[in-house]
């Protein structure tokens, strides 16, 4: 029988999320 095929390769891992922005520290009054 004909070997099995080889298989598929593993998708690229999706690029990380970029980073929510951060507050805001400066006090606004």
């Amino acid at each position: 029988p004909a070997p099995a095929p080889a298989p598929a390769p593993a998708p690229a891992p999706a690029p990380a999320p970029a980073p929510a922005p951060a507050p805001d520290h400066k006090e606004t009054e």
